[in-house]
Protein backbone atom coordinates (compact mmCIF):
# COMPACT_ATOMS: atom_id res chain seq x y z
CA UNK A 1 0.00 0.00 0.00
CA UNK A 2 1.54 2.87 -1.15
CA UNK A 3 1.41 5.77 1.99
CA UNK A 4 4.51 6.51 2.95
CA UNK A 5 6.37 9.82 1.94
CA UNK A 6 9.72 11.30 2.52
CA UNK A 7 10.40 14.38 3.81
CA UNK A 8 13.40 17.43 4.44
CA UNK A 9 13.90 18.74 7.90
CA UNK A 10 15.14 23.00 6.22
CA UNK A 11 17.04 25.52 8.57
CA UNK A 12 14.56 29.41 7.60
CA UNK A 13 18.05 30.97 8.39
CA UNK A 14 20.35 29.47 5.93
CA UNK A 15 17.53 29.99 3.14
CA UNK A 16 15.95 26.55 3.93
CA UNK A 17 19.18 24.54 3.91
CA UNK A 18 18.35 20.79 4.43
CA UNK A 19 19.92 19.42 7.44
CA UNK A 20 17.90 16.12 7.66
CA UNK A 21 16.22 14.06 5.29
CA UNK A 22 13.60 11.08 7.06
CA UNK A 23 10.74 8.89 5.95
CA UNK A 24 7.44 7.82 7.13
CA UNK A 25 3.66 8.18 7.17
CA UNK A 26 1.25 10.14 9.13
CA UNK A 27 2.71 12.62 11.28
CA UNK A 28 5.64 11.27 11.73
CA UNK A 29 7.65 14.60 9.92
CA UNK A 30 5.75 16.73 12.63
CA UNK A 31 7.30 14.64 15.49
CA UNK A 32 10.59 15.59 15.37
CA UNK A 33 9.47 18.80 16.42
CA UNK A 34 7.16 18.38 19.47
CA UNK A 35 8.19 19.60 22.45
CA UNK A 36 10.48 17.46 24.99
CA UNK A 37 10.65 15.04 22.48
CA UNK A 38 13.35 12.91 23.34
CA UNK A 39 15.89 11.40 20.81
CA UNK A 40 18.98 9.21 20.12
CA UNK A 41 20.26 12.04 17.80
CA UNK A 42 21.57 14.40 19.68
CA UNK A 43 22.73 17.21 16.21
CA UNK A 44 19.58 17.03 15.15
CA UNK A 45 18.36 18.11 18.31
CA UNK A 46 20.94 21.34 18.44
CA UNK A 47 20.20 22.11 15.14
CA UNK A 48 16.48 22.77 15.95
CA UNK A 49 17.25 24.48 19.11
CA UNK A 50 19.38 26.60 17.07
CA UNK A 51 16.47 27.65 14.97
CA UNK A 52 14.41 28.38 17.58
CA UNK A 53 16.69 30.24 19.23
CA UNK A 54 16.46 32.43 17.00
CA UNK A 55 12.87 32.77 16.87
CA UNK A 56 11.70 30.62 13.80
CA UNK A 57 10.33 27.07 13.20
CA UNK A 58 11.96 24.35 11.14
CA UNK A 59 9.92 23.77 7.77
CA UNK A 60 9.12 20.64 6.89
CA UNK A 61 9.09 19.97 3.27
CA UNK A 62 7.22 16.73 1.68
CA UNK A 63 9.78 15.67 -0.82
CA UNK A 64 7.77 12.59 -2.55
CA UNK A 65 4.30 10.94 -1.46
CA UNK A 66 2.52 8.27 -2.46
CA UNK A 67 5.53 5.71 -2.30
CA UNK A 68 5.10 2.26 -1.04
CA UNK A 69 7.88 1.78 1.82
CA UNK A 70 10.77 0.12 -0.09
CA UNK A 71 10.57 3.14 -2.47
CA UNK A 72 10.56 5.47 0.41
CA UNK A 73 13.80 3.92 2.27
CA UNK A 74 15.38 4.01 -1.31
CA UNK A 75 14.52 7.70 -1.78
CA UNK A 76 15.80 9.05 1.47
CA UNK A 77 18.90 6.83 1.24
CA UNK A 78 19.69 8.25 -1.93
CA UNK A 79 18.92 12.14 -0.80
CA UNK A 80 20.92 11.46 2.27
CA UNK A 81 23.96 10.49 -0.16
CA UNK A 82 23.20 13.47 -2.19
CA UNK A 83 23.66 16.09 0.60
CA UNK A 84 25.75 14.19 2.84
CA UNK A 85 26.14 13.96 6.43
CA UNK A 86 27.75 17.09 8.35
CA UNK A 87 29.80 15.15 10.68
CA UNK A 88 30.66 12.44 8.52
CA UNK A 89 30.87 13.14 4.96
CA UNK A 90 33.27 15.64 3.37
CA UNK A 91 30.66 18.78 2.75
CA UNK A 92 28.00 17.05 4.18
CA UNK A 93 25.32 19.22 5.63
CA UNK A 94 22.73 16.79 6.94
CA UNK A 95 22.54 16.26 10.67
CA UNK A 96 21.34 12.25 10.13
CA UNK A 97 23.39 9.31 11.73
CA UNK A 98 23.66 6.72 8.85
CA UNK A 99 22.63 6.50 4.80
CA UNK A 100 20.20 3.71 4.95
CA UNK A 101 17.35 3.43 7.82
CA UNK A 102 16.29 0.31 6.73
CA UNK A 103 15.93 -2.26 9.54
CA UNK A 104 18.36 -5.46 9.43
CA UNK A 105 16.43 -8.33 8.16
CA UNK A 106 16.20 -10.76 10.48
CA UNK A 107 14.04 -10.00 13.60
CA UNK A 108 14.59 -7.44 16.30
CA UNK A 109 16.53 -8.54 19.54
CA UNK A 110 17.78 -11.69 17.72
CA UNK A 111 21.65 -11.81 17.93
CA UNK A 112 23.89 -12.72 14.80
CA UNK A 113 25.94 -15.16 14.49
CA UNK A 114 29.38 -15.14 13.80
CA UNK A 115 29.75 -15.95 10.24
CA UNK A 116 27.25 -13.06 9.76
CA UNK A 117 29.14 -10.50 12.12
CA UNK A 118 32.07 -11.63 9.35
CA UNK A 119 29.98 -10.78 6.01
CA UNK A 120 29.66 -7.69 7.51
CA UNK A 121 32.36 -6.82 8.12
CA UNK A 122 34.00 -7.87 5.15
CA UNK A 123 31.60 -5.66 2.93
CA UNK A 124 32.55 -3.03 4.83
CA UNK A 125 36.28 -3.40 5.04
CA UNK A 126 39.18 -1.75 2.91
CA UNK A 127 38.74 -0.78 -0.64
CA UNK A 128 34.37 -1.93 0.13
CA UNK A 129 34.27 0.80 2.84
CA UNK A 130 32.74 4.32 1.01
CA UNK A 131 35.58 6.58 3.39
CA UNK A 132 38.20 4.46 2.01
CA UNK A 133 41.06 6.71 1.12
CA UNK A 134 38.85 9.91 1.70
CA UNK A 135 41.04 12.47 3.95
CA UNK A 136 39.20 15.82 4.80
CA UNK A 137 40.97 18.80 3.86
CA UNK A 138 42.22 21.29 6.58
CA UNK A 139 39.32 23.50 5.86
CA UNK A 140 37.21 20.77 6.61
CA UNK A 141 38.71 19.94 9.70
CA UNK A 142 38.03 23.44 10.96
CA UNK A 143 34.60 23.64 9.82
CA UNK A 144 33.81 20.37 11.73
CA UNK A 145 35.82 21.83 15.01
CA UNK A 146 34.45 25.05 14.95
CA UNK A 147 30.32 23.29 15.25
CA UNK A 148 30.85 21.00 17.89
CA UNK A 149 32.61 24.08 19.60
CA UNK A 150 29.63 26.24 18.83
CA UNK A 151 26.93 23.58 19.63
CA UNK A 152 28.53 22.57 22.80
CA UNK A 153 29.82 19.05 21.81
CA UNK A 154 32.72 17.82 23.54
CA UNK A 155 35.39 14.80 22.66
CA UNK A 156 34.81 11.60 24.31
CA UNK A 157 37.01 11.15 27.40
CA UNK A 158 37.27 7.43 29.26
CA UNK A 159 37.18 8.21 33.11
CA UNK A 160 39.20 6.74 35.49
CA UNK A 161 41.48 4.00 35.19
CA UNK A 162 41.23 0.89 32.85
CA UNK A 163 39.77 -2.46 34.07
CA UNK A 164 41.86 -5.16 33.81
CA UNK A 165 39.66 -6.89 31.37
CA UNK A 166 40.42 -3.55 29.24
CA UNK A 167 43.97 -4.07 29.84
CA UNK A 168 44.07 -7.74 29.27
CA UNK A 169 42.13 -7.02 25.28
CA UNK A 170 44.52 -4.43 24.24
CA UNK A 171 47.28 -6.88 25.36
CA UNK A 172 46.18 -9.67 23.47
CA UNK A 173 45.31 -7.18 20.22
CA UNK A 174 49.63 -6.14 20.37
CA UNK A 175 50.63 -9.68 21.39
CA UNK A 176 53.44 -10.38 18.64
CA UNK A 177 53.00 -7.41 16.64
CA UNK A 178 56.94 -5.19 16.04
CA UNK A 179 56.91 -1.96 17.12
CA UNK A 180 58.17 0.57 14.31
CA UNK A 181 61.74 1.99 15.41
CA UNK A 182 61.62 5.49 16.90
CA UNK A 183 62.80 8.14 14.86
CA UNK A 184 65.72 10.40 15.87
CA UNK A 185 63.43 13.60 17.07
CA UNK A 186 61.09 11.30 19.30
CA UNK A 187 64.14 9.87 20.82
CA UNK A 188 65.38 13.32 21.27
CA UNK A 189 62.16 14.28 22.35
CA UNK A 190 61.72 11.55 24.87
CA UNK A 191 65.08 12.54 26.24
CA UNK A 192 64.54 15.96 26.87
CA UNK A 193 61.29 15.40 28.69
CA UNK A 194 62.61 12.92 30.99
CA UNK A 195 65.43 15.44 32.05
CA UNK A 196 63.08 18.16 32.50
CA UNK A 197 60.67 15.85 34.92
CA UNK A 198 64.25 14.92 36.77
CA UNK A 199 64.64 18.71 37.29
CA UNK A 200 61.42 19.44 38.39
CA UNK A 201 61.72 17.05 40.92
CA UNK A 202 65.13 17.81 41.71
CA UNK A 203 63.89 21.19 42.80
CA UNK A 204 60.88 19.98 44.40
CA UNK A 205 63.24 18.28 46.61
CA UNK A 206 65.65 21.20 46.92
CA UNK A 207 62.62 23.03 48.28
CA UNK A 208 61.21 20.43 50.61
CA UNK A 209 65.23 20.80 52.10
CA UNK A 210 64.81 24.44 52.40
CA UNK A 211 61.75 24.24 54.14
CA UNK A 212 62.46 21.89 56.51
CA UNK A 213 65.81 23.68 57.67
CA UNK A 214 63.99 26.66 57.61
CA UNK A 215 60.94 25.11 59.75
CA UNK A 216 64.04 23.79 62.37
CA UNK A 217 65.97 26.68 62.73
CA UNK A 218 63.13 28.50 64.20
CA UNK A 219 61.55 25.82 66.62
CA UNK A 220 65.61 25.86 67.64
CA UNK A 221 65.12 30.04 68.41
CA UNK A 222 61.73 29.48 70.06
CA UNK A 223 63.81 26.93 72.75
CA UNK A 224 67.00 29.55 73.32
Amino acid sequence: MSTYYVYILCDPRRNDEPFYVGKGKGRRASVHLGKGKKTDNPWKTAKIKKVREAGLEPIIQYYATDLTEDAAYDLETELIKKFGRAKIDEGGILTNMCIDARPPPYPTGQPMNEDRKRRIGDSQRGEKNHRYGVRWSDAEKQRRSDYMKANGFKPLVRSGPMGQEQKAAIGAGNKGKKRSPESPETISKKRNNSRRRWELRRQEGRQRISTLIAYRIQQLEKNV
